[in-house]
């Protein structure tokens, strides 16, 4: 009798069950983060309706959650602000509007000078989908990270960058690009959204990192900027009905 060996005292047992098991292995992924060289190279070998999406990933550090769940009322070009209030997910095959990862993470992100001018060139060439949303599929719904990943992602990064790279590693590319550039280290813990970069409802944080008014290409990169604060409204989940 396996239970044999076992004293109970109170209710417990003097041995764990699991003594014999073997824990699962856990293995870690590198973070990887690319040169101004390396995004402009992705960038234009990526299907071109994804192009801004890419370059707006290295260049703010949102997640990809973020810009997927973006539309035309929470881009103020004028401002060169975009406000995170919400965020894109795959929940057993449904897409849902739902809170941004952490508390943290509601912020308004201030872009480079030049980025606006991609965007909207974007929004000529590819006009938002029928509730907004900046950046979608062809039949103008939301993008499928999942579906993204494979038949968009995978390939483009196989034939630029190389493999191994996530898109998120395009967010670490963004610290990086901001370390490089020698930005104040609040607006890296910023970046990250790291405990110690929570500020109270009131503060704001700036980096003194001025961007470059041209857009990126493989022989002009720009500076970048970020400009981080807490937005204050709420947000709802919100399940998408998909039509085409």
């Amino acid at each position: 009798d396996p239970q044999a060996g076992r004293i109970r005292l109170g209710g417990l047992i003097a041995s764990t069950p699991c003594q014999d098991v073997d824990p699962p292995k856990i293995e870690h992924t590198k973070k990887q983060s690319l040169t101004s060289d390396d995004i402009a190279l992705l960038a234009d070998t990526i299907n071109p309706r994804h192009r801004t999406l890419v370059i707006t990933a290295a260049y703010t550090g949102c997640r990809i959650g973020e810009l997927l769940a973006l539309d035309t009322d929470r881009y103020q070009p004028d401002q060169r602000i975009f406000r995170i209030e919400r965020s894109l997910a795959e929940v057993r095959g449904h897409l849902r509007f739902g809170h941004p990862k952490t508390a943290a993470a509601r912020r308004a992100v201030t872009l480079p000078t030049w980025l606006p001018a991609v965007i909207d060139q974007h929004l000529t060439d590819y006009p938002p989908g029928p509730d907004g949303l900046l950046l979608t599929t062809p039949q103008g719904g939301p993008i499928r990270r999942n579906a993204f990943r494979a038949r968009v992602w995978l390939s483009a990064v196989a034939e630029s960058v190389g493999q191994p790279m996530r898109f998120h590693d395009l967010r670490h590319t963004h610290v990086a690009l901001l370390i490089a550039e020698g930005a104040h280290p609040a607006i890296i813990a910023h970046a990250s959204d790291t405990p110690a970069s929570r500020p109270s409802s009131t503060s704001t944080a700036t980096s003194t990192k001025a961007s470059t008014a041209t857009p990126p290409t493989p022989s002009t990169h720009p500076g970048t900027h970020l400009m981080w604060t807490r937005c204050g409204r709420d947000t709802t989940d919100t399940v998408i009905k998909e039509g085409g």
